[in-house]
């Protein structure tokens, strides 16, 4: 019990203990029409994020399950340097994707990083960094996805993660 306290705590986990029901929400046909606005309409953009030694797992995993749904024109893992990677919790990542970078629109970096080497890497590309947020890290994402595309797409995508 420690043990899966002190992980929740980690994240930001946003209840008091884990709840074993759930009432999951329907996708219903204004939701589509949502989607298809923003896949038709606006930019969809191209999304990168650093894996690093020592990353929290369930922080990555949130940031790859929730931006997924965001229907992002492409999202590619990179590394500082091709590498094995270990995170956290001790899963290993081979990452075997190489790392020349085609243009992202946004870096999603989840621990500290020294912002020289990765100016000088990928170029100023703008970075959207997690290390100082309080927030469980799907709140994280979500807000951001609030902030770009509207309350709207925001509700669709809580709503693709059976988040409620």
């Amino acid at each position: 019990k420690m043990a899966m306290k002190a992980t929740a705590d980690s994240i930001h986990y946003p209840h008091a203990g884990l709840s074993n029901t759930h009432q999951s929400a329907p996708i219903k046909f204004r939701h589509m029409l949502t989607i298809a606005n923003k896949v038709i309409i606006r930019k969809n953009r191209r999304l990168g994020i650093l894996l690093q030694e020592g990353m929290n797992e369930f922080e990555m995993v949130s940031i790859l399950d929730t931006y997924a749904r965001s229907f992002p024109k492409s999202f590619q893992c990179i590394t500082a340097s091709d590498s094995i990677i270990h995170t956290k919790y001790g899963i290993t990542l081979v990452h075997t994707g190489g790392n020349a970078v085609k243009k992202i629109d946004e870096l999603h970096i989840l621990m500290p990083s020294n912002n020289a080497s990765v100016n000088s890497l990928y170029g100023k590309v703008p970075t959207i960094r997690y290390a100082n947020s309080n927030l469980y890290p799907i709140e994280t994402c979500l807000a951001r996805i609030d902030q770009q595309y509207g309350h709207k797409f925001k509700t669709v995508v809580k709503l693709m993660l059976d988040y409620n």
